[in-house]
C-alpha cells in the first residue's frame, strides 16, 4: 500500500507538470490517492489495536491487586470502586467487576494479618479522622497516613476534582488521534463535577477543544 501510494504521488506530479493533462485525469489520480489514504488510516488503526491487545494480554496476567495498586500509584489519592473500574479499563483494558473489590480488600486484610511484612504494599481502605475504615475508598498501605484520611465532604469534593486531573493525564498518555477510552468518563465528570454543558460533538482527534483544550 505504501509503495503504491508513492507511485501514485509520482504519477500525479508528472501529470501536474504536463500542461496538456485533462483536469479529469488529475481528478482520477487524486481520487485514487484518497482511497489509499483510507487504507493507510485503516492500517494505522489495526497496528494500534495489535499494540493495545498485546498490552491487554500482559495486563490480564497480572493479579487484580497489582492492577489496583498500579492504578492507585498513578492516581496518588484515594478513589472509589466505580472510578477504579473505569480507570483500569481505560488504562489496562481489563474489565473488573466492582463487587469483586470487596473480596480483594478482605484478602488483603487476611494477608496483612498473617504477615504484614510479606508485601511492600496492600490495597487498604481510606480512613476517617477518627481512624474508622472508609471501605468505599481504596488507598495503598504504603502511603503516608495523611493521604489516606478523608476528612469531610469537602475532601470528597476534592477527590472528585482529582478524577478529572487523573483522566486528563491518562488521556494525554494515549497520544492517539482516535477516540480514547478516557473521553466518555471525562465528558461525564466535566458535566457532573464542574457543571460544564454537555459537548454537542464527540472529539475525534487531539487538539479538540473538548475535553483537553484550554486546560
Amino acid at each position: 500500500m505504501l509503495l503504491e501510494s508513492i507511485a501514485h504521488h509520482d504519477r500525479l506530479l508528472g501529470l501536474v507538470d504536463d500542461a496538456t493533462t485533462p483536469p479529469g485525469r488529475l481528478v482520477d489520480e487524486v481520487t485514487l490517492l484518497e482511497s489509499l489514504d483510507d487504507e493507510r488510516d485503516e492500517l494505522i488503526q489495526r497496528l494500534r489495536e495489535e499494540s493495545r491487545n498485546a498490552a491487554v494480554d500482559e495486563a490480564r496476567r497480572q493479579p487484580v491487586r497489582v492492577l489496583v495498586l498500579n492504578a492507585l500509584a498513578e492516581m496518588k489519592v484515594p478513589q472509589n470502586a466505580a472510578f477504579m473500574q473505569e480507570f483500569i479499563w481505560g488504562r489496562f483494558r481489563v474489565d473488573l467487576e466492582t463487587r469483586g473489590f470487596g473480596s480483594l480488600r478482605r484478602d488483603e486484610r487476611r494477608s496483612w494479618e498473617r504477615n504484614p511484612e510479606k508485601r511492600a504494599a496492600y490495597v487498604a481502605p481510606a480512613l476517617t479522622p477518627f481512624g474508622e475504615s472508609r471501605a468505599d475508598y481504596m488507598t495503598r498501605s504504603d502511603w503516608p497516613l495523611a493521604r489516606r484520611i478523608i476528612v469531610s465532604e469537602a475532601t470528597e469534593r476534592i477527590l472528585d476534582l482529582r478524577k478529572i486531573r487523573i483522566l486528563l493525564d491518562a488521556w494525554d498518555d494515549e497520544d492517539s488521534g482516535f477516540r480514547s477510552p478516557f473521553d466518555a468518563p471525562l465528558e461525564r465528570y466535566a458535566v457532573e463535577v464542574l457543571g460544564l454543558p454537555a459537548p454537542r460533538t464527540v472529539p475525534d482527534a487531539r487538539g479538540s477543544d473538548w475535553p483537553g483544550g484550554g486546560r
